[in-house]
């Protein structure tokens, strides 16, 4: 998205989110949750299956959430909703800044984000990460999160970088309203020295269309907390719990970078006659100078004493 339209989406999701302010005020927004969705379908052929996906994802919904959309690409109309606006091209971050404007008007407020995972690749895989994430988004435990928790989902992972996996989650806008713009923080990740220039892997950086799942975990002042306690589930799309998972909500990491980032063995093997060791393999996202790094260049700001990520990293190598 170049600047010209940088500019008028702002334009647009700010006129957006005064439709949602429009229906709160300071008392209500104790109570009210309003839920910022991601509507894609690509054209009128699919839009039955993608109106059917919507549906049932947000048939969970409590009586304190309300539905406002972002629609790009072919428009649905999704009952029990309001359309913000429509747009024929785009990408999530048009739906995560009306998201950012409302907290910066409502400090006090507390806001799900979702998307219609699945809509662009219809997978089984996309169906059943779906499933997991909006099940604790849309959970009463995230909507009652804790004072000590500020983003909560059904899971958050540190590796390989700070992230909830597929990107569906409530948090605190006193928290949000101190992101950068979800419209320049793809930019932004760009400059960051820590990570290597031209890196073809930008999933592993939170890069790319992957700064998106990044940025609600970018700020040191982040304490996020996580619905499952499925061991065997840590990111991506292995397996994966039920979206009928029992909810346990803890602060996150729950797990320490063992579970995370299990140490691969040596591989060996015979080569000419002679024994071969494979050398280690480095995992991304295992130094805490990378992440605090970050934070600095981002936000200006370092991590305090009770920040996760003292815990999680290996201490040995932090140089402050």
């Amino acid at each position: 998205m170049n600047a010209s339209k940088n500019a008028v989406a702002t334009s647009r999701t700010t006129s957006a989110t005064g439709a949602v302010y429009s229906k709160t005020n300071t008392e209500e927004a104790l109570a009210f949750v309003p839920v910022f969705y991601n509507l894609f379908a690509a054209n009128k052929s699919d839009s039955r299956r993608v109106k059917r996906l919507v549906n049932r994802q947000l048939s969970i919904r409590l009586p304190e959430h309300q539905v406002f959309l972002h629609s790009i690409g072919y428009p649905i109309h999704i009952a029990n909703t309001t359309l913000l606006q429509h747009h024929n091209e785009g990408n999530e971050v048009l739906t995560l800044h009306s998201l950012w404007e409302y907290c910066k008007i409502q400090p006090d407020a507390r806001v799900v984000y979702l998307h219609s995972k699945g809509s662009f690749h219809p997978k089984v895989e996309n169906d059943l990460l779906r499933g997991f994430l909006t099940a604790g988004a849309l959970s009463k435990e995230c909507l009652h999160l804790p004072d000590a928790c500020n983003v909560c989902s059904s899971r958050m992972s540190p590796i390989p970088h700070p992230h909830t996996p597929g990107n569906m989650w409530l948090a605190r806008c006193r928290y949000v309203r101190q992101l950068i713009d979800p419209l320049l923080f793809e930019a932004k990740m760009r400059t960051v020295s820590s990570i290597p220039k031209h890196t073809k892997t930008e999933a592993s950086y939170g890069l790319g269309r992957y700064s998106a799942e990044h940025w609600v975990h970018s700020h040191p002042s982040c304490k996020p907390c996580d619905l499952s306690d499925d061991s065997k589930y840590r990111w991506a799309y292995h397996n994966v719990p039920s979206s009928k998972f029992t909810k346990k909500l803890s602060m996150a990491p729950r797990f320490n970078r063992s579970v995370f980032a299990p140490q691969r063995p040596p591989r060996r093997w015979i080569k000419n006659g002679k024994n071969r060791t494979s050398l280690p393999v480095v995992q991304i996202g295992l130094s805490v100078n990378d992440r605090i790094v970050e934070y600095q260049e981002l936000y200006n700001e370092s991590p305090a004493k009770d920040w996760w990520g003292w815990q999680f990293y290996s201490l040995e190598e932090a140089v402050l």
